[in-house]
């Protein structure tokens, strides 16, 4: 049984979902742009870390949750209820294919998508289907932004650099143009292995490209920007 993950200001229960508060989760809702958000789709929400933290950054946030796992839902749902913002979270049991077909939009909308190929299927069926892309290939997330985001909306997400590629070539095709991207590096001697990203449909924008290194100096000796970015939620900044 996994413990309860405790942040300044709302705790995480993940007894049950399969995918447990990560640092890729964490980044996503410390970095993406909601300060002027009416409405937010958070695509899998599993455990609801990212939801909250939303709902934490911008008071006047209303957020749709989707996630089709029965377990994730199972953290999810009290997640949400016992948090402080259970009033502006409404979580639904859906998946990227169902939802889109509704005629809901969306002012951002965020995902920590599943990154593993067919080839590294895990044995676990459940952690098979949080994990692997092929119901949410970037390709599938891209269409999503087409049919849910508003016109002037944000979609938000992290990639590892190799599926980031993919996702950058699929957005293109649907007319989406990147606004922020942020390399994440685990240390200054090791390349980006994650990409943050920010893309809309306008016409014309400066693409604003940031860098963001974890740890610098040895283990668990988080870089002065990294504490910067996630200090409103960890205890321990």
């Amino acid at each position: 049984m996994s413990k309860p993950f405790t942040f300044k200001q709302f705790t995480v229960s993940q007894e049950y979902a399969l995918m447990k508060v990560g640092t890729d989760g964490v980044l996503l809702g410390a970095w993406c742009t909601c300060e002027n958000a009416k409405t937010a789709l958070d695509i899998g929400t599993g455990t609801g870390l990212i939801a909250l933290m939303l709902a934490q950054r911008n008071s006047n946030l209303s957020i749709t949750a989707i996630e089709p796992n029965d377990r994730a839902i199972q953290d999810a749902a009290p997640n949400f209820e016992n948090s402080d913002w259970h009033d502006r979270i409404v979580l639904h049991k859906a998946n990227l294919n169902t939802f889109k077909a509704t005629d809901q939009k969306f002012d951002l909308i965020v995902a920590n998508p599943p990154f593993f190929k067919n080839s590294l299927r895990t044995p676990d069926a459940d952690r098979t289907m949080a994990r692997h892309i092929d119901d949410f290939s970037p390709r599938a997330f891209a269409e999503a932004a087409m049919n849910c985001l508003n016109p002037k909306g944000v979609l938000s997400g992290i990639y590892p650099i190799d599926s980031f590629e993919e996702f950058d070539h699929a957005a293109s095709v649907v007319g989406l143009i990147p606004s922020r991207l942020c390399a994440v590096r685990p240390t200054p001697e090791k390349p980006a292995h994650r990409m943050l990203f920010e893309y809309s449909f306008a016409e014309r924008q400066t693409t604003l490209i940031e860098e963001l290194i974890i740890e610098e100096n040895g283990r668990h000796n988080y870089s002065k920007p990294y504490r910067e970015l996630t200090r409103e939620f960890y205890l321990s900044f």
